[in-house]
């Protein structure tokens, strides 16, 4: 496949309508330049296109933004308030907006396949700025195609499963290869062997109807059950897995860095002598004994003498209250004169009963219980102590005379005691330090001693929590598998316990049989290609590499994940590498894959040379991109192919366009390149 022309209209950055013609007069110059400047429209070329094959009902042609976010089709295509302008160019949209009339965006390819020439067009158009309508229509010949149909031609000529890998971000595609969380699927329809498993999922689905057409519904039940049992466990023991695949990731970086580290530490050390060191250990285990025990005589006073020494001139005033209390009259007194007002009338009664009338003892006892309630009539104190019972109070006053008088004293002796332990945690540090000298030697050696080892403390424990993760994941690991190989038991035996001697059972067994030996091909064509891949792999990485002492060699995992390899066979941590490098290492891994599967399909690559230094730059210029596709359509700005490397390409060049945007978002296509340089 190969594109002829490529028109965009209202579209991303793209205002009316932009054409790129791709005549190729030369079959040696497969190489297209689109210059533009950064945010002129060169991603939106490349997304557009991408559009072009994919459509916008996946939710993975939906992503935008950093962190990644999937958006709603509605908010993808007409705009989400500032965060995403929309598929459809904004200025096109408030101009329709304002006018109350409809708008269209729309990439249209026409390309040749197969000896045959075809025209895709795919569009959104919105009459009311707030709904959209997507429509895809191929004109294959003298046939008109649209909805499903055109889909499906579409997809026969590029499925979209292999667009992200022939149109990409050059800074992004190192994004492909580090994905762990890949099933070997993702890879398996680029590499043309997913019709294996397909074929092999379709046997199975139909070797369980067969075998279940004679089972009660009961059992069936059962049976979906131990399914669903059966397929939450797998999904917990794939998630287990991806997550230790992570954790093992770390800890290549980190536990080979902690064994630098205290190799180094060691390095340091000078080695002093043993009646040096003892003797100094023996000072700095004396000192942190009478450090803890300085501390613990300052702590057994602290909890009931702290507060009220910390304030002597509060302590005073509570000491007032307490005696303005003792000096008032309380609930006794009073107690006392109601008791002496009711005793009265018979104490005069007993005492000068023939003398007084009935009458006069009773004013003479109403007049003396005036007189006494006079001598107590001393109304008692408000505040915190007022309703304090006095002989509470008199307790209450003896505790605080004595806070009071030994309130100095004792704020001295907390104070010595506070200097003791200042002074014993100096002494400490001193002789901690003596020790680090005689074990290092030079003040610029301790230094650096005193780093390395603050750094080795912080990776020991980030080690140390890295690997509780590991265990908690390894169980989890554990338990997934243990259920899995319950509920396939459970499946067998509930599959066995109903008589199965059937004609329906026979073929059900003859059909695994097959899907058996299908999945057996898939994995050993699995192995043969990714054991094809990595080889080829290994031979585009020294093509593209200028020089590299680290990397001796790349391995794939069973997800095509790579994992780079030293001289003496150590796994080394994408973390440690450079991204320009693993920006190379998955352009290799692009490299190959399309070497091994075959695909005649244009390559698209926005931002080309990316972080890469200018060695491996001249290495992608002469080696990859004119070697890539027998159609490679680059998207560059004027920094990444000035001068020299311009001309690296220039052999292989067969036209150039440039990219027009004076505002961001009123794009044009303008054919030539960039022959005045100081205009940009």
């Amino acid at each position: 496949m190969k594109f002829i022309s490529i028109e965009l209209e209202n579209i991303f950055a793209y205002r009316s309508q932009a054409r790129v013609e791709f005549a190729q007069e030369d079959e040696e110059k497969n190489v297209f330049l689109i210059w533009g400047r950064n945010g002129m429209g060169k991603t939106s070329f490349l997304n557009a296109v991408k559009l072009l094959f994919t459509g916008t009902e996946s939710g993975q042609a939906r992503q935008v933004g950093f962190p990644p976010q999937i958006l709603p089709p509605q908010r993808y295509v007409l705009g989400d308030t500032g965060n995403w302008y929309g598929v459809i160019n904004r200025q096109a949209l408030k101009r329709a907006r304002a006018d109350g009339s409809s708008v269209t965006a729309r990439v249209t390819a026409v390309c040749e396949s197969g000896g045959r020439r075809f025209k895709a067009d795919r569009s959104w158009t919105t009459d009311d700025g707030l709904t959209f309508r997507e429509q895809l229509v191929v004109i294959d010949g003298e046939h008109r195609l649209t909805n499903d149909e055109a889909e499906e031609r579409l997809e026969s000529i590029l499925p979209k499963d292999y667009v992200g890998f022939f149109f990409f971000d050059g800074e992004e595609v190192k994004a492909i290869s580090e994905r762990v969380d890949r099933q070997p699927v993702d890879f398996d329809r680029l590499l043309r062997i997913s019709f294996v498993s397909e074929l092999s999922g379709e046997l199975e689905t139909i070797a369980k109807e067969r075998e279940r057409k004679n089972l009660n519904s009961t059992l069936l039940d059962k049976i979906g059950a131990a399914e669903s049992t059966l397929a939450r466990a797998m999904r917990s023991k794939q998630a287990a897995e991806h997550v230790l695949t992570e954790i093992d990731e770390h800890l290549s970086v980190d536990v080979p860095e902690l064994r630098r580290l205290q190799a180094r530490r060691e390095n340091l050390s000078s080695g002093a002598s043993e009646s040096q060191r003892a003797e100094l250990e023996a000072r700095k285990k004396e000192i942190e004994g009478s450090l803890e025990e300085a501390r613990d005589k300052v702590a057994e006073d602290v909890p009931f003498f702290a507060p009220p020494l910390a304030n002597f001139q509060l302590l005073q005033q509570a000491m007032q209250s307490i005696e303005q209390r003792l000096s008032s009259v309380g609930a006794p007194e009073a107690i006392v004169v109601r008791k002496v007002t009711e005793a009265l009338p018979f104490w005069l009664e007993e005492l000068a009963s023939d003398d007084l009338s009935n009458d006069s003892r009773a004013r003479l006892s109403s007049g003396l219980a005036e007189k006494v309630e006079e001598l107590v009539r001393n109304p008692t104190p408000e505040g915190l102590f007022g309703g304090l019972e006095l002989a509470r109070a008199e307790r209450l006053r003896r505790m605080m005379v004595r806070l009071i008088e030994s309130g100095p004293d004792r704020q001295a002796l907390q104070l010595a005691r506070l200097n003791e332990v200042t002074r014993l945690k100096f002494d400490l540090s001193q002789v901690s330090d003596a020790l680090l000298r005689i074990e290092v030697g030079s003040q610029a050696n301790l230094d650096e001693f005193r780093r390395v080892t603050a750094t080795i403390v912080e990776l020991e424990s980030r080690i140390a929590e890295v690997y509780e993760r590991k265990g908690h994941q390894q169980t989890r690991l554990e338990d997934a598998s243990q259920e899995i190989a319950r509920s396939r038991k459970t499946l067998d035996q509930l599959g066995a316990s109903q008589a199965q001697a059937t004609k329906n059972s026979e073929e059900a067994r003859a059909i695994r049989k097959i899907a058996k030996t299908l999945n057996d091909l898939r994995e050993a064509m699995r192995v043969e290609t990714r054991e094809q891949i990595q080889e080829r792999i290994n031979q585009r990485l020294l093509e593209l590499i200028y020089e590299h002492p680290l990397i001796a060699r790349v391995e794939l995992d069973d997800n095509y994940v790579m994992h780079f390899i030293d001289g003496v066979g150590d796994r080394i941590g994408r973390s440690s590498l450079s991204s320009g490098l693993r920006q190379l290492a998955a352009t290799a891994l692009l490299w190959a894959m399309k070497d091994v599967a075959g695909h005649d399909v244009p390559v698209i690559i926005d931002t080309p040379l990316g972080r890469i230094d200018r060695e491996n730059q001249i290495n992608l210029l002469a080696n990859y991109y004119p070697k890539i596709s027998h159609q490679v359509i680059i998207l560059p700005t004027n920094s990444e192919l000035e001068g020299g490397k311009l001309a690296r390409l220039r052999p292989y060049i067969a036209r150039e366009f440039t990219i027009r945007n004076d505002r961001g978002d009123m794009g044009g296509i303008e054919v030539g390149g960039l022959v005045v340089e100081e205009q940009w």
